[in-house]
């Protein structure tokens, strides 16, 4: 879930701080009493906060302190900022962290693993993510097929200079915002500048015949006694025939470059998507793949629909187009059908989240956004985790000055800048260096003051460099994995997980007992759950990496969740299965599972046991497991014969428990040791930090203050031992979760 949807509210108009923090806390007791095992925060660094009274750190704070299992996952944890470093390494172990400067490497290993992404590798010993493979492509305008998109291309250029010069001496952020768009759209395609210079033409237009109205509305600024004075009237007069003026000014600008625009679209293909026609087939042959995927990223949904008519009509391509208006759903289903047959996926930036298209190799960028890191986004669509081939990303650049000029310190000399500190350009590096105003800033001054753009990019990339520098040095601060440690026979315990075959055989037999149907097909398993849609699944969550077309079933899916909802542990009232185990050679007697829990208020630990009593009353241990496995294996054939009556169940259920207390006794102990060993670790802890902030304290110069510091935190010390003593307490709960009685049939 989102970090935002439990971080405590600190404000809201119009409640009062009583109704703000009985919010606070309906909202994080679901969670708290819901007694999860694990908690999992990614990008943990985003809840350091600059202070503790940050509200994400609260909220996660008050997790950590609930949940026994923490992992915290980063690849940007230090930021340069020790406190900030400090406070993220306390949600693990907030005694362990409570001095200041950074922690050495020796107080680190035992809480952080760091392992780079270019050192992941598969089952079978190759890396997790594949090579890749960036080129600038610069598109120019040819003289004689493209004279008029050329010409369009200055005059659209010098009216956005124009105009956005007039934005800055009117102060005018919104219309200065407008004129940097239309730069941008007209970078992209003539189609993108011709709509938006249309419905800015229309909006002008509206404008135009509310002017009087308009000025009225805002002739404050003359104030009570100038509105008194006796030319007034000629004054606003005034004001409204020179706003008339300049709308009629930029009114005749606009409709010029509309007919210029539409002219180019009527007789002139753009030199982009004439390129981008050129190319496609040229890949496709390269590569020897006639059905080669394509995933193209523009940021307008102009240029979007002109790509998919221009590769349909005249290229004869099968698109697919995702954008921001589409939900989920529609995206998802247009994900699929790009998979399953479709050539080209066209979208916009709306699907450089939460998509993953490992199946496609080839990623074009039509046009450049003014921030590295959406590229990053983009091309980490496919540069992921399953992906096979290496990864080819064409940014296409139009030949014009102002683009180029910028892609060349972003890309060429930022590039440069990282391979001499042996930085992996990866997004998460970006994302803790690069700053979004700063990088706009340099389009700007391209744009404006191309005469000062060389010493602009020059500080700017000074700048950036300090920043890496600080990243390297505080990186050398974590402790690293070597690349030797990590071999491919370490993977074998996890490398075949039962779970998923679990899963998917708990989910056929449900589905049997409720009578309903379901088919075995190519993608997973298709059927219809009471209360959803009919549907295709998979229970192999890697695989569905790789394929967007079933739906992944997991623990914590809802089909599963359900399952599972109507599955209880036994009760000592519940009558007992009579069971006939065919095609086995068996022992009459009892099969059952237990499960063992331990824990006091710091630490918990399970134990789940199969117990097979035979009716001579003796326990068969290795029977028990063979027996438990064959069932977790699907390969035992059992059909229940009838049910014990209620009182001999009782009865029989009393006998087996008390059986099942005496096997796992030494199991109990054993248990009971290890938590008491952590737990007073806990305790060595919190009184070294104890006596670590009495030294502090003794080192206060003002006697009164040293005192009664001292003094509240004695009192501090002596209620945590008291509420230690009654916290670290060991409680054990047995619980049956299957018991059956096999017979002879």
């Amino acid at each position: 879930m989102s970090l935002d949807a439990l971080r405590p509210l600190e404000s809201r108009q119009g409640w009062s701080k009583a109704r703000i923090e009985e919010y606070n806390k309906f909202r994080i007791q679901s969670v708290l009493e819901a007694d999860f095992d694990l908690l999992i925060i990614d990008e943990c660094h985003k809840v350091g906060g600059s202070t503790r009274m940050v509200g994400r750190f609260n909220m996660a704070d008050i997790l950590c302190n609930a949940i026994p299992n923490v992992l915290l996952l980063s690849a940007t944890p230090h930021r340069g900022k020790s406190d900030h470093f400090r406070r993220i390494l306390g949600l693990l172990d907030a005694d362990a962290f409570e001095g200041e400067g950074v922690p050495a490497i020796a107080e680190l290993q035992p809480f952080v693993v760091r392992t780079e992404k270019r050192q992941a590798i598969d089952y079978s010993g190759k890396p997790l993510f594949n090579k890749r493979n960036t080129q600038k492509v610069v598109v120019g305008y040819d003289s004689a097929r493209h004279q008029k998109q050329q010409k369009l291309f200055y005059s659209v250029t010098e009216y956005v200079v124009n105009g956005f010069n007039m934005a800055r001496q009117i102060k005018n952020n919104s219309y200065g915002f407008v004129m940097i768009l239309f730069q941008k759209m007209m970078s992209s395609s003539t189609q993108a500048i011709l709509d938006a210079m249309k419905k800015r033409a229309d909006s002008l237009s509206g404008e135009r015949s509310d002017i009087r109205e308009t000025v009225i509305n805002n002739i404050e600024e003359f104030g009570y006694e100038g509105q008194l004075e006796f030319d007034f009237e000629q004054k606003l007069d005034l004001m409204v025939r020179e706003t008339q003026i300049n709308y009629d000014a930029e009114l005749d600008i606009l409709q010029r470059l509309i007919r210029e625009a539409q002219e180019c679209i009527d007789t002139e293909t753009d030199t982009k998507t004439e390129y981008l026609l050129q190319i496609l087939p040229e890949l496709k042959q390269k590569e020897n793949d006639h059905d080669l995927k394509f995933l193209i990223f523009t940021e307008f949904v102009s240029t979007q629909n002109m790509l998919r008519q221009v590769l349909e009509i005249k290229g004869g391509f099968r698109c697919e187009t995702i954008n921001g208006s589409m939900d989920y759903d529609r995206r998802l289903l247009a994900l699929r059908n790009f998979k399953a047959d479709t050539q080209v996926l066209i979208s916009t930036d709306a699907a450089g989240e939460s998509l993953n298209m490992q199946f496609a190799h080839i990623v074009i960028n039509y046009d450049m956004p003014w921030n590295p890191m959406v590229i990053e986004q983009r091309i980490g669509r496919v540069d992921r985790i399953g992906q096979t081939n290496e990864v080819l990303a064409l940014n296409f650049l139009l030949n014009n000055s102002v683009e180029r000029r910028v892609y060349e310190v972003i890309e060429t000399k930022l590039n440069q800048i990282m391979a001499d500190l042996g930085i992996d350009k990866t997004a998460d590096v970006l994302d803790s260096t690069l700053e979004r105003e700063s990088i706009s800033s340099l389009f700007l001054e391209s744009l404006l003051n191309p005469e000062r753009f060389e010493q602009t990019s020059q500080t700017w990339l000074d700048d950036i460099k300090q920043k890496l520098k600080d990243y390297k040095s505080t990186e050398g601060s974590l402790p690293t994995v070597n690349s030797d440690e990590i071999k491919v026979d370490k993977v074998d315990s996890i490398k075949h997980s039962p779970i998923p075959n679990w899963l998917e055989n708990l989910t056929k037999n449900y589905l049997d007992s409720k009578g309903i149907q379901y088919k075995l097909l190519l993608d997973g398993l298709g059927f219809r759950f009471p209360g959803l849609k009919e549907q295709v699944y998979t229970f192999n969550i890697r695989e569905s990496l790789n394929n967007p077309i079933p739906e992944p079933v997991s623990l914590q899916h809802e089909i599963a969740q359900t399952i599972l909802s109507e599955s209880v542990p036994h009760q000592p009232s519940s009558n007992i299965p009579l069971i006939v185990i065919q095609n086995d050679k068996i022992v009459t007697g009892s099969f059952s599972l237990w499960h063992l829990e331990v824990k006091n208020q710091f630490e918990r630990s399970d134990f789940y046991h199969p117990v097979f009593i035979s009716d001579e009353g003796d326990s068969f241990p290795a029977y028990a497991q063979n027996l438990w496995t064959k069932l977790i294996q699907n390969q035992l054939v059992f059909k229940i014969h009838d049910d014990m009556s209620s009182e001999e169940s009782s009865s029989f259920f009393e006998f087996i428990h008390n059986k099942a207390e005496g096997l796992l006794s030494s199991k109990y102990s054993e248990m009971e040791s290890k938590i008491m060993d952590n737990t007073d670790r806990i305790e060595q802890n919190k009184i070294r930090a104890f006596s670590f902030r009495e030294r502090q304290l003794s080192k206060i110069g003002i006697e009164n203050i040293r005192t009664s510091r001292l003094q509240k935190l004695e009192k501090d010390k002596e209620s945590w031992l008291h509420d230690y003593d009654s916290a670290k307490q060991i409680v054990q709960n047995l619980s049956c979760l299957l018991i059956v009685k096999i017979i002879n049939g």
